[in-house]
């Protein structure tokens, strides 16, 4: 009798490893692929420390090297306070006193990644604007949640800004509220050493009928990648459609946190007396502008095509903007600040 059990699951698995193995070299055939992803890595060391307010931060008086799959990308120093510099040509100038403080607030986009710090868009902003002095506040990774939580401990340390620039792209909606497909690239792509620190939480925002509400969960226990779907084209294809699922289930409440998120930013930006502009970086973020800006906010539309080779860092980095997009928001933003004499 146990020989025929035995027997019988040996038949089955048996088969399922061979539909399996069929299924697995059909998708290859067809176009399909393990999980990939870029290999970034810094010199002497990571330039990314743990936050226990944002979940992670730029270190302090840092200068790196970074590369992108094993080739060179581009340098970057941070200031004291842990901001990306302003480059030191424009050192001086941005140490004066009695200057317009503006801080630009944001993820990768926003931080230059990819580019120099002389071909950022706070560089080419400062360089454009000698009343002012503009902090690049951009955290690679960061969604409006943690730009909103950056600037309240700003003004909480007494580093309020005259005007606050919020710089979105509509990938944010999944960013704020932590959704899987995101969540599982947080340790093993954009900040592998945080899963060391077991006492790290990240904060984010979750949506009860009409309001945000703030929670909190261990790095530890974030979701993480299914096993081998870096090696398997079908465990991969499973995983990117159970992630798709759950996102476009809840499409509509992630663009309704955006869009709350961004009133509350507004409401403490009125209460501090701090002039808040929200840029939209993509075509898609269109529709939160024109929402946005029924309440009042002070929209810009910025829509950079990533995906041409004109408008990105091929070939090293085909997903970051170049220099010549970071001049051209400069030369956006410079000339809306002065049509609205803010500078």
């Amino acid at each position: 009798m146990k020989k025929k059990i035995f027997f019988k699951l040996t038949i089955v698995l048996s088969s399922l490893l061979v539909f399996l193995f069929i299924g697995e070299i059909a998708l290859r055939i067809i176009g399909y692929s393990p999980y990939s992803t870029i290999n970034h890595y810094s010199k002497p060391s990571s330039f990314f420390e743990v936050n226990h307010n944002l979940g992670w931060s730029l270190k302090k008086n840092s200068c790196c090297r970074t590369f992108i799959n094993n080739k060179f990308s581009f340098s970057h120093c941070t200031d004291s306070n842990g901001n990306r510099i302003i480059s030191a040509i424009n050192q001086e100038k941005i140490e004066s006193d009695n200057l317009v403080t503006i801080n630009l607030y944001g993820c990768s986009y926003t931080f230059g990644y990819s580019v120099s710090d002389s071909e950022n868009m706070g560089y080419f902003l400062q360089e454009l604007n000698s009343k002012a002095k503009i902090t690049n506040k951009g955290v690679p990774g960061y969604g409006l949640f943690q730009m909103y939580s950056s600037l309240k401990y700003d003004v909480i340390a007494g580093k309020k800004p005259l005007i606050a620039i919020f710089n979105y792209a509509t990938f944010h909606d999944g960013r704020t509220p932590l959704v899987n497909a995101y969540s599982r690239d947080v340790t093993s792509v954009l900040h592998p050493n945080l899963e060391k620190n077991k006492k790290s939480y990240l904060k984010y925002l979750d949506f009860n009928e009409k309001k945000n509400i703030i929670k909190s969960i261990k790095i530890t226990e974030l979701p993480k990648h299914f096993m081998f779907r870096h090696y398997s084209a079908l465990i991969n294809l499973i995983n990117t459609r159970i992630d798709e699922n759950q996102y476009s289930k809840i499409q509509s409440k992630l663009n309704r946190i955006s869009y709350l998120t961004v009133i509350e930013i507004k409401k403490f930006c009125e209460k501090n007396n701090i002039k808040l502009i929200f840029v939209g970086l993509d075509k898609d973020s269109k529709n939160l502008l024109n929402k946005l800006k029924i309440e009042g906010v002070h929209v810009v539309y910025f829509p950079i095509d990533i995906s041409k080779p004109s408008n990105n860092c091929a070939p090293i980095d085909p997903f970051h903007p170049n220099a010549k997009v970071h001049k051209h928001y400069a030369d956006l933003i410079s000339m809306e600040l002065k049509k609205i004499k803010l500078i």
